[in-house]
């Protein structure tokens, strides 16, 4: 059997026809997806558990654990896995097994201490010095280079951080390492020449699969789309089990071969915006600074004939006057300001802005939050998946840090059955547990797929306004904010309008959501109490609908999906 020492990284065995089938009846939610990092564990295991009575299990956890290895060599609870993968007749090479022994070596407990001690102060400057004291020393820098890594991608100042890397003691065996977390370093912080003379390093090494995936991010970066899928087709014949690396090839193929339609679609978009069929909203309180930044940004986009129209949710700093000197960052009467003496919320807010006859109008609504940073053709991508997709409720994008590397906060959210979430609320049955299938990731672009989902996040969205009089506006019982976007998606799902996730389009968001942000007891238990009231909103059928036809819905487009890279792969 295959596994992590084959001579063509790439040449695993032929795969059933019928594995998306195959993996639906021993995995229910294994359509979510395969980048979640506890979902590829989680699997691996089961996967491993099978292995003696299911052969196709035995190999599906040596490609699982072949593909964890080349995203995240240095991942601990992957190098604890090994001798279950070899137990399961996975071989695996000398060069991998350096690596995970140093991904499971452990630090001296006074390092240990310390360096938890510099990570809580989230002091950069401590942190680099304590690195360039121990990455050198033999048997410890690798150590330390596995445990710092995602903070050394974190790091203001580029250059030291691909210093630290260069500078880190490796023993034989795990010099091919190096040259892999240079090329993720270089591929998120130093641009694209670099990162493709990076990518290209690593061709004859353990880690020619994660060049090759760098190669095919980057040709999609450059909007190469028929690059990109030539690079992607071999990943995706090795692993048509990858929800994420099925979804963006058999997007990318659906674009090249029935071009008409996706070239039908853009013209749509570019009508829709010129005739100004969309109105972007924003709402605002207390953030002068930020909401300042998100309008020069918007004010750079193509809007063509589009309002916006930004409300100002009671501000008592300077916002007022922020929002007064932007009518000039636009066409004249192009923006309207709505001032509120007082604060009513993000439902409240989010209604107002949909109540006005100008807006109410439009067939379309794109909210955006006051701490965004907008590439120029965000709308555009938004209008045109709402053209490929009529009956979407609402259209979202990926959400990312806005400093780099630009680490995902969301993508898509779609719901966990009821024995997959973890109550908080002993007083309540709770039945509605989202999967965020990605937060935190630096992703190098395989959330990048367009799919339907059973919510998207409220940071940049487009708003079908026939969704909203179909299934009604935002609840203010969730004021001030949280799970208000979430609720009106669900609402909208089960009034037949379902949202869609295009992933080709990323936004930064300069702030982390405020389920993240949230601390302290008055906090978490308004977050609580909201989760409550979610609950509430919806019986026991209703749930368990949106389960099953959430569930059914990823199903068939990730079959779909494979059905459309097959079929390219027989004509190569």
């Amino acid at each position: 059997m295959p596994g992590f020492d084959v001579d063509d990284p790439l040449a695993f065995p032929d795969w059933p026809e019928d594995l998306p089938e195959r993996l639906r009846r021993r995995f229910p939610l294994w359509a979510l997806g395969s980048e979640t990092p506890w979902f590829q564990l989680g699997f691996l295991d089961a996967c491993l558990a099978l292995s003696r009575e299911d052969p196709l299990m035995a190999r599906l956890a040596a490609s699982l654990g072949w593909w964890m290895f080349q995203e995240r060599p240095l991942c601990a609870k992957l190098a604890a896995r090994l001798p279950g993968l070899i137990q399961a007749g996975a071989g695996v090479a000398p060069q991998v097994k350096a690596v995970a022994a140093m991904a499971a070596a452990s630090p001296p407990p006074d390092q240990a201490e310390l360096y938890a001690h510099i990570d809580a102060l989230g002091d950069s400057a401590m942190l680099e010095d304590f690195l360039r004291a121990v990455l050198p020393v033999p048997g410890l820098g690798p150590i330390w280079l596995g445990r710092a890594f995602e903070l050394i991608l974190r790091l203001p100042d580029a250059d030291k951080g691909r210093a630290l890397i260069a500078s880190c003691a490796l023993g034989a065996g795990q010099e091919a390492l190096r040259e892999r977390l240079a090329a993720q370093f270089a591929f998120h912080r130093l641009g694209d020449q670099a990162a493709s003379r990076a990518a290209a390093r690593l061709s004859a090494t353990i880690f020619a699969p994660y060049g090759r995936l760098l190669d095919a991010m980057l040709a999609l970066r450059r909007g190469e789309g028929e690059t990109a899928a030539a690079a992607l087709a071999p990943l995706w014949r090795a692993m048509p089990w990858n929800v994420n690396i099925a979804c963006l090839l058999s997007g990318l193929l659906s674009g090249m071969l029935s071009g008409a339609d996706g070239a039908q679609a853009a013209r749509s978009a570019e009508r829709a915006l010129a005739a100004g069929d969309t109105a972007v909203l924003a709402y605002t309180w207390n953030k002068a600074e930020l909401i300042g930044r998100t309008l020069e940004s918007l004010a750079a986009c193509a809007l063509g004939g589009c309002p916006v129209f930004v409300l100002d949710n009671g501000s008592a700093d300077a916002t007022p006057e922020t929002l007064a000197a932007a009518h000039g960052l636009f066409a004249p009467g192009q923006l309207t300001v709505v001032s509120l003496p007082v604060n009513i919320g993000a439902p409240g807010a989010r209604n107002w802005l949909l109540s006005l006859p100008e807006v109410a109008a439009k067939r379309y609504a794109a909210f955006i939050d006051d701490d965004v940073i907008l590439p120029g053709d965000w709308l555009a991508c938004l209008r045109g998946a709402a053209a490929a997709y009529p009956r979407a409720g609402a259209v979202g994008c990926r959400i990312v840090d806005a400093v780099a590397p630009g680490a995902l906060q969301s993508a898509d959210f779609n719901i966990l059955t009821p024995d997959m979430g973890e109550s908080v609320l002993a007083e309540v049955p709770e039945r509605i547990f989202m999967c965020n299938n990605c937060a935190g990731l630096p992703d190098p672009g395989l959330f990048s797929y367009t799919r339907t989902c059973l919510s998207v996040s409220g940071c940049c969205h487009l708003i079908n306004l026939s969704a909203v009089r179909a299934a009604g506006p935002f609840d203010v019982a969730f004021a001030p904010t949280q799970f208000d976007d979430l609720e009106r998606d669900l609402r909208s799902w089960l009034a037949g309008f379902p949202s869609v996730f295009c992933g080709r389009l990323s936004v930064c968001h300069v702030q982390n959501s405020s389920l993240r942000q949230a601390s302290g007891p008055a906090q978490v238990a308004h977050i609580s109490g909201n989760k409550i009231k979610l609950e509430a909103k919806f019986s026991a059928s209703q749930a368990a609908a949106l389960v099953a036809q959430n569930h059914e819905t990823l199903w068939e487009e990730f079959t779909a999906a494979c059905r459309i890279a097959a079929a390219d792969a027989g004509r190569r």
